[in-house]
């Protein structure tokens, strides 16, 4: 479909010219742009995690982040990634998720830093990049690691 509507957009002719004006208009707003890029990249999916009421990022592909890590380095999220492990990020700088997160150390990292404009307290990514849980609630946090990971 996405390569169809690309060769559309690229016909000769009137209604075309408008269309790809029209087009070009639309993808001038930031939303519009992430949304086609998304799809473009397959990261418009969004997964059934298992939860009822997940937190909004829970399912979707990890958003681009830049980090500071407790070590004081500044690091991109998709640096973290590249191990394809698990990863728990926690950005609640208490001990609540660390000490539930424990028995999964030897499968899951855990790393703690802060961001500026997070969409939750903590994630737990699964090592394709997409969000397994979300929250800062420790025992929501067991439920994922047990259903992902399994039991610690």
């Amino acid at each position: 479909m996405h390569t169809q509507a690309a060769t559309a957009l690229m016909a000769p002719g009137g209604d075309v010219i408008a269309l790809r004006q029209l087009f070009t208009e639309l993808l001038e707003r930031p939303e519009n742009m992430h949304m086609v890029a998304a799809l473009m990249a397959g990261a418009d999916v969004r997964y059934d995690m298992g939860e009822e009421n997940p937190a909004a990022p829970t399912g979707w592909f990890v958003p681009p982040i830049n980090l500071t890590t407790d070590d004081g380095h500044t690091r991109r999220l998709a640096e973290l990634l590249r191990d394809a492990r698990p990863l728990l990020l926690d950005l609640t700088g208490g001990n609540d998720l660390a000490a539930t997160a424990e028995s999964w150390n030897d499968r899951v990292h855990r790393v703690t830093a802060t961001a500026d404009d997070f969409p939750a307290p903590a994630l737990l990514i699964r090592p394709d990049g997409y969000v397994a849980w979300a929250g800062a609630d420790p025992d929501s946090l067991k439920k994922a690691l047990t259903r992902w990971f399994s039991p610690g």
